[in-house]
């Protein structure tokens, strides 16, 4: 908000996923709950929330899952709570967008980035100042 983090969570996940697609559709479905929350203390505050909330993710297969309701062989394990972020998306209060690997933030919350990488990160969330 106003160009810097207000908000991130690095943990591992409570229920073990078959691959890296329902790890990352997992991932999204606590976004998106950390967003709504955000989302009704903001309305709480007297901000107008009329726009849909921006969450970034890089797996394109996992945006393909949030974006189809149908489900399919290779899902139908998938826990029900987890389509949450699909009711978010269908009463507008939540986006999802695919950015690249190389442009995520988030990696330097979740594995070991070079320090490159970290100070890009750390500029992504706000944490510090870009030299003009």
């Amino acid at each position: 908000m106003s160009g810097g983090a207000i908000s991130w969570k690095s943990k591992r996940q409570d229920s073990v996923a078959l691959s890296s697609t329902e790890a990352k559709y997992m991932a999204a479905c606590m976004a998106a709950k950390e967003a709504i929350w955000l989302r009704r203390l903001l309305q709480e505050l007297g901000l107008d929330m009329q726009d849909p909330t921006t969450i970034y993710t890089d797996n394109q297969s996992s945006l393909k899952l949030m974006e189809n309701p149908v489900l399919h062989e290779r899902t139908k394990h998938v826990d029900i709570r987890y389509h949450f972020t699909r009711d978010c998306i269908l009463a507008g209060k939540i986006t999802f967008k695919f950015i690249p690997t190389n442009l995520q933030a988030a990696d330097s919350l979740t594995k070991g980035v070079p320090d490159m990488k970290v100070k890009f990160c750390a500029e992504k969330f706000g944490l510090v100042l870009r030299d003009n």
